[in-house]
């Protein structure tokens, strides 16, 4: 599930089970769904297009913006008008409890829950963590057995 919240308020929830890939096309294609967040003095609007919009048009003047890609491959902010722009420069979020935050636009992009694959992934890490330590730092080539 992503969840896009703006200074603490719900914008918007979806399930990224609606971007998974389109079975009409080849296995390396996917389908991308992008999120345009308007931030007016009226307040914060978020419409979903399936082909990326022209900023240029979409965009009312005196309004700020971040546009987010959602994609089977994972979830990034493409765009935004932010000063720092260390949102556009994040890396795709895919799993579970990962997020981007743009701290201009006071928003926060995350992926609630997980999958089954995902937790176990998480429980292979938090062993070699465990291995890691049980070595005591040593390197691999180095441990009991």
């Amino acid at each position: 599930m992503l969840r896009l919240t703006c200074d603490g308020e719900v914008i918007a929830q979806s399930s990224l089970r609606d971007v998974e890939r389109d079975e009409k096309k080849d296995a390396a294609s996917q389908r991308v769904r992008y999120c345009l967040l308007l931030y007016t003095e009226e307040g914060v609007s978020c419409t979903w297009y399936e082909v990326r919009p022209d900023l240029a048009s979409a965009v009312p003047a005196e309004s700020s913006y971040n546009l987010l890609s959602v994609a089977e491959s994972g979830v990034s902010i493409e765009a935004a008008d932010c000063p720092d722009q260390i949102c556009v420069h994040h890396i795709s979020i895919r799993s579970g409890g990962e997020s981007i935050i743009c701290l201009p636009h006071k928003l926060v992009v995350e992926i609630l829950g997980g999958t089954e694959a995902e937790t176990l992934d998480s429980m292979v890490k938090a062993e070699r963590v465990g291995k890691h330590l049980r070595n005591e730092g040593r390197y691999e080539h180095e441990a009991d057995g």
